[in-house]
């Protein structure tokens, strides 16, 4: 699974959950999996990229479907059924190099239709490097803000600033000056 909600006891339920600026990649099942439950309730799942890749089912959302509000996601490989929502994206979002196991490899390409395409969830302020959103007139959809970041040197088995690593930090392209 990208997401799952298991409902392995009665009673529970996603209430108040966000879910926002993720990029879910070629689950082997379902990528979008929400068991039913009557106790989910209020429910935000907004600005994430789905794709998958293997064929198997893109989504699963289990009742009440009044307790999900779905906006501004991303949907390949598959339909997005009744996970679709206003401000939805159904044509490839262009990532840099999807497949991989580095996590820039997802940032959008330049000319994305993610960038900007956003709605605005404000406690995601911040994107999977940590750059404030939004870099241009909205957020973007998916884990990064702005186009990929292009690293100077050797990629080192730990992030700059950790011992034994001797890398220097450099900043991240901004598309959008």
């Amino acid at each position: 699974f990208g997401f799952d909600y298991g409902n392995f006891m009665n009673g529970g339920g996603m209430k108040n959950f966000i879910v926002a600026n993720n990029t879910f990649y070629g689950a082997q099942d379902t990528l979008l999996q929400i068991d039913d439950d009557p106790g989910h309730v209020n429910n935000l799942i907004e600005n994430n990229v789905f794709i998958q890749t293997v064929g198997n089912t893109m989504e699963y959302v289990g009742a009440p479907q009044s307790a999900f509000t779905f906006s501004h996601n991303s949907w390949t490989g598959g339909s997005a059924g009744t996970a679709a929502g206003p401000g939805d994206v159904l044509i490839p979002p262009l990532l840099l190099n999807p497949g991989t196991d580095v996590a820039n490899d997802y940032s959008p390409k330049p000319g994305s239709p993610l960038i900007d395409a956003g709605g605005t969830v404000p406690v995601a302020a911040a994107d999977y490097r940590g750059a404030p959103r939004p870099q241009g007139p909205a957020y973007d959809i998916g884990a990064f803000e702005g186009m990929a970041f292009t690293p100077t040197a050797t990629p080192t088995p730990y992030p700059c600033g950790y011992p034994g690593n001797t890398c220097t930090p450099t900043a991240t392209p901004n598309p959008h000056n």
